[in-house]
């Protein structure tokens, strides 16, 4: 990580050397180097939601948001069902793709703005479809990554907050076992 660090320091001083006017740009595209551009890249910039839905759209993007499947391939023994539709395992696919509930507010996000209905059931056709969505800088494709944002945002945070309900319930329960024992 250090020595990340130190190579990206040295890469911006001699970005600052060789150009007289350093913009942002030209710092992001240096230290970018040889690695190829994400596709989804048009969600991320231009996207005026605020920043937590923006964070949290973009670790659904790399697949690193902690859902239960995730948590219990780091060895955490957890119940893996989708806390918002108890039907299938919790993954990133299942939960912004084909959950019962998300459908529901794509439905209704769809029928609001008038377009055709949300019928994708994969996730490699769902990024396709968000990325065609989102690119451009007309006022439909600034309307859509904000409200794909939002959305993603709506439905981690809703997961989460079942998720953290089941916990203090068990500490609940636990506490009262304990209390018992201890009378």
């Amino acid at each position: 990580m250090v020595k990340k660090i130190l190579n990206a320091r040295l890469t911006l001083e001699q970005t600052q050397k060789q150009n007289d006017q350093v913009t942002i740009s030209s710092l992001y595209l240096s230290l970018l180097g040889n690695r190829p551009r994400v596709p989804w890249r048009c969600l991320i910039f231009a996207n005026s939601a605020k920043p937590k839905a923006i964070v949290t759209m973009w670790l659904q993007l790399q697949n690193k948001l902690p859902t239960s499947d995730r948590l219990a391939s780091w060895g955490m023994d957890i119940n893996q069902q989708c806390k918002l539709c108890q039907n299938e395992l919790e993954t990133r696919d299942h939960l912004f793709v084909c959950c019962e509930f998300t459908r529901a507010i794509w439905r209704k996000l769809m029928a609001w703005i008038k377009w055709p209905d949300y019928t994708l059931d994969a996730w490699d056709t769902h990024l396709k479809w968000i990325i065609e969505k989102a690119r451009g800088n007309n006022l439909i494709a600034q309307l859509f990554r904000l409200m794909y944002a939002k959305c993603s945002h709506a439905v981690w945070i809703e997961g989460t907050t079942k998720f953290l309900k089941t916990i203090v319930e068990i500490l609940n329960t636990l506490q009262k076992r304990w209390l018992i024992c201890v009378v």
